[in-house]
């Protein structure tokens, strides 16, 4: 189910709310009310337990295909809400019907049909915050990245005439008695070296960045209609 979540999480699409007619249900209402994720999630792990290779394959490749399509209509509709909700439609029919072998039918329900509090409400809310999680993590390793590549070149920049590997021989040659392992534990009798290094290998900027994420996952957007947090989610694609 953790892997499923994920997944869902990842969705460049929020939930829709949807009619699903289930002909041949027989434990279920035959049409019932509900959003989007719930149903594409009930389909993956279906598929999951049939466990069809093959299938599986196509799936992804048609699904992978209607999330670039997807991605390039949000960026051309600019923000227009209207049409950012025609295409979240498109995508999540293509996104069910590409899992084969199902008997079900869905109507998508517009906008202001979503009441605050109801099924896909909460459920936008709590997707809204994970896309937030993901957008942070995705600029920190992109901070991380840029920040790798200028410190390489200001060190390419302050040795032009030599390699890491040569600059680091000639640190060892200037101190002939030992390694820093070893000058370190000659120190600190009462402690291993190694075993402090690894305890203080975090990141210095690991806590903030659990902080963070802490606190995008307690925010409420419940005060938000359906409509705005489609629009917050339009935004992420204004380029």
């Amino acid at each position: 189910m953790e892997q499923v979540a994920m997944y869902m999480a990842a969705l460049p699409c929020p939930p829709l709310p949807l009619i699903v007619q289930q002909e041949q249900a027989e434990d279920f209402p035959k049409t019932c009310y509900k959003n989007s994720h719930d149903l594409i999630a009930s389909l993956l792990l279906l598929t999951m337990s049939h466990g069809d290779a093959r299938l599986n394959e196509e799936r992804k490749a048609k699904q992978l295909e209607l999330t670039d399509r997807l991605l390039q209509k949000l960026g051309a509709a600019k923000q227009d809400i209207g049409k950012a909700y025609e295409a979240f439609s498109e995508f999540t029919s293509g996104y069910i019907c590409a899992f084969a072998n199902i008997d079900v039918s869905v109507s998508f329900m517009p906008m202001d049909h979503v009441t605050e509090g109801d099924c896909v409400h909460k459920a936008c809310c709590s997707w809204h915050r994970a896309q937030e999680v993901i957008l942070y993590k995705a600029a920190l390793l992109h901070a991380r990245d840029e920040d790798l590549v200028t410190r390489m070149n200001n060190k390419e920049n302050l040795d032009p005439n030599g390699d890491d590997v040569t600059r680091m021989n000639n640190m060892e040659n200037l101190e002939p008695k030992g390694d820093a392992v070893t000058r370190m534990n000659n120190l600190e009798p009462k402690g291993d070296a190694v075993t402090r290094m690894n305890n203080n290998k975090e990141p210095k900027g690991e806590k903030q960045v659990t902080m963070m994420i802490e606190r995008i996952l307690k925010t409420d957007f419940s005060s938000l209609s359906y409509e705005e947090l489609l629009a917050k989610h339009c935004r992420r694609f204004s380029f």
